[in-house]
């Protein structure tokens, strides 16, 4: 027996999944951090902090996109991943303490602000997103760095200015490189899916996450070969003003690439440039002493700020225009092709289906007694039947299919490859779909029942075109109307 006041709110073995979950997300978020926190202590050069920590910046991102990891286990575990990274490099448990206590609050200033964002802000195709991020990744290393300069100082012996500096420049970097990659990450490589901003469009085919829709050409590798000869050119080159060399093929890349392969190819050259910085490949001006590497790197993290906020722009840009491309070829009572946009699709479709003597048919759809919705219950009941039934004609539809409301209550599907039967089999599928619709319509027991009469009509590559075969569907429906309606006619 519980002792009295124990509340058991389900089975014995309730509680052991929930603890498992506990335990995998500190073990994940540990391995992770651990893995980046030993990277980052292994690009430190002699008597410096690291030339590249990206274990804050991935604990953000991870905290960003994946809600559970935030929880208690979660930072659980990246404490554990800090503290023994440190420690096994030599580091004394004190000064590694004082330092993932400085880490960790700079993470979590950077939660707290940008957990506020929208999707939209979030995933940075809004030029305010990109402003945020920039600001949040001011806080998290001025606040990382005022927690641990004192550590740095002890553990490297500078002044605690120094060592704010250092700290400052290392962290502000790291944010603005790693963490718009994860922020940007696609759904398909692994993250949590961000609302679309659009609805889905089933004819349209996935595409790469990094490239733009219409770009199919050889050339597309362009801007991502030009900003690798530009790193070329900062090693061989050299000089105060080589590290603005990739500036112009990374703006490239942003005006022709996604935010996620823009936020890739930002994170690579960065990377790339504070390595070869700190290994002395880039040859700067004699007067530049190495304890400026906190100017250099504020320098080449505005360079990474810049592609950014022209892929948000651009990216906010092409949203708009979707937004407006699909108001001007949807209906925006059914979701459906409007009948303009159908024709053309239709017309392109079947011409090329034409000329590679494949066949095609179409059906028409028009619900029966609409109209006496309409009059007795109102447009706004008529409103609601013509939604249902696009919605489950769409269903009932191949992905390759094209459905348009091209009238009142009614509308037109072109069918790819299909022969008299299974054009007649596809359209049966259709009604039986609308037989299963009820709608409610006012206020007492009244329900439209799904009705609808249907003509088919053969496209054929030598013989009748797009418009004839409209016409005989057409034709063949008012048959069906005449037949008693709720019924299939062939044309």
């Amino acid at each position: 027996m519980p002792p009295q006041g124990t509340t058991i709110s389900g089975p014995p073995g309730g509680l052991l999944p929930v603890w498992r979950r506990h335990v995998a997300r500190a073990g994940i978020v540990f391995l992770i951090i651990f893995i980046a926190a030993l990277f980052g202590i292994f690009t430190r050069p002699v008597g410096f902090l690291a030339a590249v920590w990206p274990a804050n910046a991935i604990l953000l991102g991870l905290m960003l996109r994946w809600k559970g990891m935030a929880g208690p286990a979660g930072w659980v575990g990246a404490a554990a991943g800090y503290v023994l990274a440190d420690c096994l490099t030599g580091s004394p448990l004190d000064v590694s303490l004082w330092m993932t206590v400085a880490n960790m609050a700079g993470v979590a200033v950077g939660v707290l602000l940008l957990r506020r964002l929208t999707p939209a802000q979030l995933a940075l195709t809004r030029s305010s997103g990109v402003v945020a991020l920039a600001g949040t990744a001011l806080a998290v290393a001025t606040v990382g760095a005022g927690l641990g300069c004192q550590a740095e100082a002890v553990l490297f012996g500078r002044s605690p200015v120094e060592a704010f500096g250092n700290w400052f420049g290392a962290d502000l970097l790291n944010v603005m490189a790693i963490l718009p990659v994860i922020l940007t990450m696609p759904e398909r490589l692994g993250a949590p899916s961000v609302p679309p901003a659009l609805p889905p469009r089933p004819e349209r085919r996935r595409r790469p996450p990094i490239l733009r829709p219409a770009e199919t050409d050889p050339w597309r590798w362009a801007p991502a070969a030009a900003l690798a000869l530009s790193l070329l050119a900062t090693v061989l080159v050299g000089g105060a003003g080589a590290l603005t060399f990739p500036v112009p093929a990374l703006l490239w890349c942003a005006l022709r690439y996604r935010p996620f392969g823009t936020a890739v190819l930002v994170l690579v050259s960065a990377l790339a440039m504070v390595l070869m910085v700190s290994a002395g490949h880039v040859h700067l001006a004699p007067a530049i002493p190495r304890e400026d590497m906190i100017s250099i790197r504020i320098g080449i993290t505005l360079t990474a700020l810049a592609p950014l906020t022209v892929v948000a722009v651009t990216a906010s840009r092409e949203e708009l225009m979707g937004r407006l491309h699909h108001a001007a070829t949807h209906d925006g009572l059914t979701g459906t092709l409007a009948r303009a946009a159908f024709m053309e699709k239709a017309r392109a479709l079947t011409d090329r289906l034409a000329g590679e003597g494949r066949p095609a048919a179409v059906i028409t759809v028009d619900a029966d007694h609409f109209k006496r919705v309409n009059d007795n219950w109102g447009h706004p009941a008529g409103d609601r039947v013509l939604a249902r039934l696009a919605g489950v004609m769409q269903a009932s539809l191949r992905r390759e299919d094209l459905l348009g409301r091209i009238g009142g209550e009614e509308f037109a599907v072109l069918l790819a490859d299909v022969d008299g039967v299974e054009a007649r089999r596809i359209a049966v599928r259709l009604l039986d779909a609308i037989r299963s619709v009820e709608v409610p319509l006012g206020p007492g027991d009244e329900t439209y029942c799904g009705s609808a009469s249907l003509g088919v009509a053969l496209v054929t590559p030598d013989g009748t075109g797009l418009e004839a075969a409209l016409a005989a569907a057409d034709r063949a429906m008012y048959r069906a109307k005449q037949n008693g309606r709720n019924r299939v006619e062939m044309a």
